[in-house]
Parts: C-alpha cells; sequence; structure tokens
C-alpha cells in the first residue's frame, strides 16, 4: 500500500511540474540524434566536449540551410493564405445561404431542413474552432521557444557526462541488482533511439513526398502544407489525419477536383507510410498495441495538450519496459 502511495505522490508532483519537462524532452531529442555522430568523431580520437561542438557546429550550419531556403517561401505562402482565407470563408457563408434559399422553395419536412440548417451551422464552427487551435498550437510552440534555447545546454551536459551520469544512477542501486538495471537502461535506451529516430525520418519523408506530390498535382502552398502535414505526422494515427486537414481547406480554394486529388495523395501517401516506411524504419520498436498508442495519445492530449500527444507514445512504451521488468522480477523471485 505504501508503495502505491509513494507512486501516486511523485506521480502528482510530476505533474504539476510538467512545464519544466519540456527543455529536458527536447534535449533528449538532442541527444538521440546527436550521440551517433558524436560516438563517431570520438573514435577518431577527438575529445568528446570538441566532438559535440562540431555536432552542434554540423546541426547548426544545416538548420540555418534549412531555414535560409524555406523561410522566404513558407512567409510568402502564409501571406498569401491570410488574405485568401477570409474570401474563402464568405464563399463559404454565401453558398450555404444560398443552399438555405433554395431549401425554402422546396417542399422539404422541417425536420430535415433544420438537420441540414444545423449541419451548416456546425460545419461554421468547426471550421472557426480549427482556426482558433491552429493559432492556439502556434502560439503554445512559440512559448516554448525559451525551451528550446536550453535545451540544447541541458543536452550537451548530458552527452558529456554520459558515463559519469550512468555510474551515479548505478551507484544508488544495490550491487546485486545493477545487471538487472543496466539491462533496464539498455532497453528503455532500444525502444526511445529506434521511436524517435523512426518517427523523425518517416516525417521529413513524409512532408518531402506530400510536398511534391501537392505540386505535381497543382496545388497551391504545397510547400507550407507538406511542412504542416509533416510535423503533424510525428503524433501517431491522429497526425495524418489532421495533418490532411488544412490541406483539404486549402485545396477547396481552388476547385471540387483538387479537393479529391489531394485526398487521394494523402490516403496514398498514409498507405505507403503504414505499408512500407513504418515497417521498415522504425518497425515494431515501441512493442504496443494499436488500442494503447490510441489511448495513450487521448489521454497525454488530455493532460499535456500538444506536447502530451509527442510525448505520450514513447512515455508509454518505457512504462510498458518498466512494468515488465517488474514482473518478471517479481515471477523470479516466486520461483
Amino acid at each position: 500500500m505504501m508503495v502505491f502511495l509513494i507512486i501516486g505522490v511523485v506521480l502528482l508532483f510530476l505533474y504539476r511540474v510538467r512545464g519544466a519537462f519540456t527543455p529536458f524532452i527536447f534535449a533528449l531529442l538532442v541527444v538521440y540524434l546527436a550521440h551517433p555522430l558524436v560516438t563517431t568523431l570520438e573514435k577518431k580520437d577527438i575529445p568528446r566536449s570538441v566532438a559535440i561542438l562540431l555536432v552542434y557546429l554540423l546541426f547548426a550550419a544545416l538548420i540555418g540551410m534549412v531555414i535560409a531556403w524555406l523561410l522566404p517561401a513558407v512567409r510568402d505562402e502564409i501571406e498569401q493564405i491570410l488574405v485568401i482565407l477570409p474570401q474563402q470563408a464568405l464563399r463559404w457563408e454565401r453558398l450555404a445561404q444560398g443552399m438555405l434559399r433554395r431549401m425554402r422553395r422546396v417542399e422539404v419536412p422541417l425536420t430535415v431542413k433544420d438537420a441540414i440548417s444545423n449541419l451548416f451551422t456546425r460545419l461554421q464552427q468547426g471550421l472557426e474552432f480549427f482556426a482558433e487551435r491552429v493559432v492556439e498550437i502556434t502560439v503554445a510552440l512559440l512559448s516554448r521557444v525559451m525551451s528550446l534555447i536550453v535545451a540544447p545546454i541541458i543536452a550537451y551536459y548530458i552527452l558529456r557526462d554520459r558515463s559519469l551520469l550512468k555510474d551515479q544512477v548505478l551507484n544508488l542501486v544495490p550491487v546485486h541488482s545493477r545487471s538487472d538495471v543496466l539491462r533496464l537502461l539498455s532497453e528503455i535506451n532500444r525502444v526511445l533511439n529506434g521511436f524517435i529516430r523512426g518517427q523523425l525520418i518517416v516525417s521529413c519523408a513524409m512532408a518531402v513526398m506530400l510536398t511534391l506530390g501537392l505540386s505535381l498535382i497543382g496545388v497551391r502552398y504545397a510547400l507550407l502544407i507538406g511542412l504542416i502535414a509533416g510535423l503533424f505526422d510525428l503524433i501517431p494515427y491522429f497526425g495524418p489525419i489532421i495533418g490532411a486537414v488544412p490541406a483539404l481547406l486549402l485545396a477547396s480554394v481552388q476547385s471540387f477536383w483538387k479537393v479529391v486529388w489531394v485526398l487521394v495523395l494523402f490516403t496514398a501517401a498514409n498507405q505507403f507510410e503504414a505499408s512500407v516506411l513504418v515497417p521498415k524504419i522504425t518497425g515494431d520498436r515501441v512493442g504496443l498495441h494499436p488500442l494503447v498508442v490510441i489511448f495513450a495519445l487521448l489521454a497525454g492530449g488530455e493532460l499535456f495538450g500538444i506536447l502530451g500527444l509527442l510525448i505520450a507514445v514513447p512515455a508509454t512504451a518505457v512504462g510498458r519496459v518498466l512494468l515488465s521488468f517488474w514482473w518478471h522480477r517479481e515471477n523470479r523471485k516466486l520461483v
């Protein structure tokens, strides 16, 4: 009973200070991306601190080149969208009003008219809600700028003192349990390593593929739509669906057939992702049933918002590893 009470108190404390974890989460992301390169440079007799700084310079150069290439194009597309969206909203409103006027001339049961009227009202409310959520997510991401600045500093110390940190953790563990804890840490590292790197590669591939596909079918703002879809693709299951919504809305500005082609493109891309990219790149590293993943995403989004959606799956995968470790350990005691 005392163990469960302690766990409950710890979880409550972690929930209360959840905002403090953001830079550490970003730092872990940097660590998992940088560690292979740092290890490679260290094997060439380069001091670890120097190797970390060289990798940071490489990352900074790559990010700078990407921003210099993408930022002007994305900025232009956003400015065009901000001009077009109000005009498109007026078009939808006029279309809905025209359909309602025609319906009044036709002998249709009042309940059907009310249902269709409610449908248009709900559609408009849904579009307004979606726009508000996009703004909220953008503001939330911008508010994490300080976390993005602090994260590389935290990651530097984790990368530099990795062996020391591991030894300090092991010193807290009884000698007879250290081999088990090492296996546990190795399994957690394997799960996080596979998921984080794999998910980033898959999301980047989807962003490139969708951008090229949208450009080929002549959809405007292909670059912006592809980037948004790639970012949302970091969220398993729900991400591809959420990423398709802005694409469909912006395609509707052009024509009905553009919407159809965008729907076909996103369906084909998501099928390719599920059947080829994920099995080849990510595989089943997390070892979770789809229903568990969906529940974890819903719970993470409810508790921590957009950040919860991003960390829900790896956090649940780590929980599975810990639970499996505890279960096998208890079974060994009974034998």
